[in-house]
């Protein structure tokens, strides 16, 4: 039996005195999601609650902790919103935050298996500014992958994004002994991890997070990850040691220009200092793109 089979069901509770739960939209290994309402400005929201024994497992609540103060840090049009959060009286921790009515940019890839490219590239100049934000208030997101990216619609029926699920994200200013990973661990999606962030090293910057979005480009135009193995095991190894093919290569016959796989390329290189040195950098180049 799995721990969501476990919790009592919030649905039709009111949650901090204010939240009316309404009905569960999505639960993970560490809590669940629901759509609730609450008095104006903002009637429906979601709200994440944790599940009852995370609140005692220190790596967990940590990580929920760090959930919460990227929240109150970040404010970005393409980054969702987070109007309140903290503790009940009956101890569940909790993110009340907007309500999306869209789908992911996985659930995009799955459908159609790879996007236009100037659909993609909007979507990647988006994707972009918003981690330039988050880096700027010294945030990395950690997991950058396509099932955190959320496609809304914007105006003429464009792509509006928002980054999601900052519940690993890392503080690149922490004091000594305040991070959330011992050197021995390893967090994050291995197929669209850096490497060193494969390799477990403390002391990653926004760097990886430019890597993972290269990686989500990559996958995005050609429809096959950059990087692919039968296990995670074999992933996370690979993406220490294996270059990717050209995106041309990658997806015979689609028409990839030069200077887009240029771009994403760089991205992918093996070492830090190789890749573009900052998300504005590479937001740049995206835009030069689309001209």
């Amino acid at each position: 039996m799995v721990r969501g089979e476990l919790v009592e069901s919030l649905v039709g509770k009111v949650l901090a005195e204010r939240y009316v739960i309404e009905a569960e939209i999505g639960r993970g290994a560490r809590g669940i999601v629901y759509k609730a309402r609450q008095p104006e400005p903002e009637p429906v929201v979601a709200i994440k609650v944790l599940f009852d024994d995370m609140i005692y497992d220190d790596t967990a609540f940590e990580r929920f902790s760090w959930e919460m103060h990227s929240a109150s840090l970040l404010s970005h049009p393409h980054i969702i919103n987070v109007f309140d959060f903290g503790l009940t009286d009956e101890g569940s921790a909790y993110l009340a935050m907007e309500c999306l009515e869209g789908e992911t940019l996985q659930d995009l890839l799955d459908r159609e298996r790879k996007v236009l490219l100037r659909r993609g590239l909007r979507i990647f100049v988006q994707i972009a500014d918003a981690l330039a934000h988050a880096h700027g208030q010294g945030i990395m997101h950690r997991d950058v992958k396509p099932e955190n990216i959320i496609l809304l619609k914007g105006q003429n029926n464009t792509d509006f994004v928002k980054i999601v699920d900052f519940g690993i994200a890392k503080s690149f200013n922490l004091l000594p002994g305040a991070d959330l990973a011992t050197a021995d661990q390893i967090i994050g999606s291995p197929a669209y991890m850096s490497p060193e962030a494969c390799m477990g090293e403390r002391h990653i910057d926004a760097r990886s997070d430019i890597y993972s979005l290269g990686c989500v480009m990559y996958t995005a135009l050609t429809g096959v990850l950059p990087i692919g193995g039968s296990t995670p095991e074999e992933v996370l190894s690979r993406q220490m040691s294996v270059d990717p093919p050209p995106l041309a290569q990658a997806c015979p016959g689609a028409l990839i220009p030069a200077n887009v796989q240029e771009v994403v390329m760089k991205c992918l290189k093996k070492f830090p200092e190789a890749r573009y040195q900052t998300m504005l950098q590479l937001k740049s180049d995206l835009n030069l793109l689309l001209r």
